[in-house]
């Protein structure tokens, strides 16, 4: 009788994603650092709770958005010209 590997019970966070988040709090706090020797009002914590919170909304991504409602990418284009939620020219 051979033996079977049981199947995991948890499944970690991917480290790319670890890496994004962990890069975009270091560069938040290097910059809040920056900031804190300078004497502005928003320093180290600021940054560094902003960048966090920015590259987690990145890596949600567009299907956990509240800023444009209802977007399906066969009827909606997105770019800088373009505010959101305007429709695309026909192609």
């Amino acid at each position: 009788m051979a033996v079977q590997s049981l199947p995991t019970a948890v499944n970690w966070v991917p480290l790319d994603v670890l890496a994004r988040l962990v890069l975009a709090l270091g560069v938040g706090l290097l910059v809040g650092l920056e900031r804190e020797w300078r004497g502005k009002e928003a320093g180290l914590r600021t940054f560094g709770l902003v960048s966090l919170l920015g590259a987690l909304g990145g890596l949600l991504g567009m299907p956990y958005a509240l800023a444009c409602p209802g977007w399906s990418e066969s009827y909606w284009s997105f770019s800088t010209s373009r505010g959101c939620g305007q429709k695309a020219a026909p192609s």
